[in-house]
């Protein structure tokens, strides 16, 4: 049996979580004989089946799982050579189709791209293999596909003068090649690309690591669906930077985030914004203490614009890391800082990945030891104001390291978190599903000084919002949702509450567009707020 704990390890937090969360199942994937497993990806589709790919056996392994934990099937990809296969990126369209690529050892070629489209069955439909022209080391770390069902596979390629560039393909629906573009450099150094992502419309993003003059810069392109190459920009430091993410939000400006290294500060978190024209609009960094290290992983973005950066930092007076999370708005003003750490000194906690939820709520996991020597895996929710919704530990009963690499949080409230396991045999696969009830939740017992009914977030909204109540005495409270001719449409809290702090969510899934109000009754309090639902 796994274990699954609700941690309360958290510093710098404006009150403990007492919302629930509940561990859903736990599976562990070992591959047969002393072998290591790396997972390295996550993903779920609309019915709930979660997929994780990884490397099994220097092989590409794919396995989905059913919502409730059950392996519907398993693949694996042994490329021509019969040597390493390592798959990066996973991602799953709205039939059901499962695309997966990475970098496979090719005959006489060293690594090459691997791209494999798998139908909802887990039937092989086709594989499709790049070598560079340098017949030289390429690799692909992400892969995407739009809406009319293209592919595209990005990484990093050796190109014929012998240094390392971009490269991204596309492929058709079946899987015919329909070009590739090359990012080279101004210096004509090394680029390796760390991630990439898609629009609304289509255009592919991308970031990485470019030699510039001196040292290593932020690399950011951005190309068409035809391939055109729309822009590129750069972000150059007085040391070495080395982006890790990339979001783009609902106005087409990109976010790019990782470290900048200055001999005053060390490394840095630093986040720039360009506009969908590539003009750079802001740069911010976050330097926790002195020369430390702090390394961004991750960025994501509301539909608001906010901007959620997460990563490790070392600590106060201490060699160890903490996570960190920052929330800047669409100005790059800073609006909170979390920490998140185990509480024992000497301990690192890095955080490794972060998504956000239709509600604006941020997810955050990584490796924590909360006891003894080994890592468990250690996520936290928070919600848009920076409160800590849960926060919650899975150590595994082997009692060995479970390193999270990857978190994904969907639209139902569950939450998928996959990373390495140290088994009896060598390190495994390791995934959690967890899920949280859609309703109202626990933020803080502390009692408020008085009452108070929250504007909803984000807002407008589509379809989901939370509502924040300030409760200052027990008693039976009150909160229904209206449409604009006082017909109630919605109740979401019709109970006796304890004093507290409470976030309420409301799913609009069955509302039409338009113009609502909310209304909190209590003893001795009323208070109504609008409301607007976008589709």
């Amino acid at each position: 049996m796994k274990t699954a704990v609700i941690i309360l390890f958290l510093t710098c937090v404006t009150g403990l979580s007492f919302s629930q969360v509940s561990e859903e199942w736990a599976k562990r994937y070992s591959s047969p004989g002393a072998v290591n497993d790396y997972v390295h990806a996550i993903t779920y589709d609309t019915a709930g089946n979660v997929y994780v790919t990884g490397s099994v056996n220097n092989d590409y392994m794919i396995i989905k799982y059913s919502p409730a934990g059950d392996t519907v099937w398993k693949k694996t990809y042994n490329g021509p050579a019969n040597d390493n296969d390592t798959p990066n990126s996973i991602f799953v369209d709205a039939a059901g189709n499962v695309y997966v690529t990475g970098a496979s050892y090719g005959n006489s070629s060293e690594n090459d791209f691997a791209t494999i489209k798998y139908d909802a069955n887990g039937t092989q439909l086709w594989v499709q293999r790049y070598n560079g022209t340098n017949n030289d080391n390429d690799a692909a770390i992400s892969v995407l596909v739009d809406a009319s069902g293209n592919v595209y596979a990005g990484g990093w390629s050796s190109g014929s003068n012998g240094s390392i560039d971009f490269v991204i393909l596309k492929y058709s629906a079946a899987g015919l090649q329909l070009w590739s573009r090359v990012y080279n450099g101004p210096d004509s150094g090394n680029d390796f690309m760390s991630a990439m992502v898609m629009d609304a419309s289509g255009n592919i993003y991308a970031t990485g690591i470019s030699r510039g003059a001196v040292n290593d810069d932020y690399a950011t392109v951005k190309y068409s669906p035809a391939g055109t190459l729309l822009w590129s920009a750069r972000y150059t430091g007085s040391g070495a930077d080395e982006p890790a993410g990339i979001t783009v939000d609902q106005q087409g400006s990109v976010i790019v985030t990782g470290y900048a290294t200055t001999a005053a500060t060390g490394k840095d978190y630093t986040t720039v914004k360009y506009n969908n024209a590539g003009i750079q609009q802001w740069i911010k960094k976050y330097n926790r203490t002195g020369t430390t290290n702090d390394e961004a992983v991750g960025v994501v973005c509301d539909i608001s614009g906010n901007i959620y950066v997460t990563g490790f930092c070392t600590g106060t007076n201490t060699a160890s890391t903490d996570y960190v999370t920052v929330k800047y708005n669409s100005n790059g003003d800073q609006q909170w800082t979390k920490v998140f750490n185990s509480g024992l000194v000497g301990v690192d906690d890095k955080a490794s990945s972060i998504d956000i939820d239709m509600a604006g709520n941020v997810y955050v996991t990584g490796s924590t030891i909360s006891s003894g020597s080994d890592a468990d895996f250690g996520t936290v929710k928070y919600s848009p104001s920076g409160d800590v919704l849960w926060s919650i530990l899975y150590e595994s009963s082997l009692s060995g390291s479970d390193n999270a690499v990857m978190i994904k949080a969907d639209k139902n409230g569950n939450v998928y978190v996959t990373g390495t396991s140290t088994g009896f045999s060598g390190i495994d696969f390791l995934t959690v599903k967890y899920s949280q009830p859609i309703g109202i939740t626990t933020v803080t017992t502390e009692v408020p000084e008085k009452f108070s009914l929250g504007q909803n977030y984000p807002n407008p909204f589509n379809p989901m919002t939370n509502i924040g109540l300030r409760i200052a005495d027990f008693g039976f409270v009150s909160l229904k949702v209206y449409d604009i001719t006082g017909k109630v449409v919605a109740v979401l809290v019709n109970e006796e509450l304890n004093a507290g702090v409470y976030n309420v969510d409301f799913d609009a899934s069955n509302l039409s567009s338009g113009t609502y109000f909310y209304r909190m009754e209590t003893a001795g309090f009323v208070d109504v707020k609008k409301m607007v639902v976008v589709k």
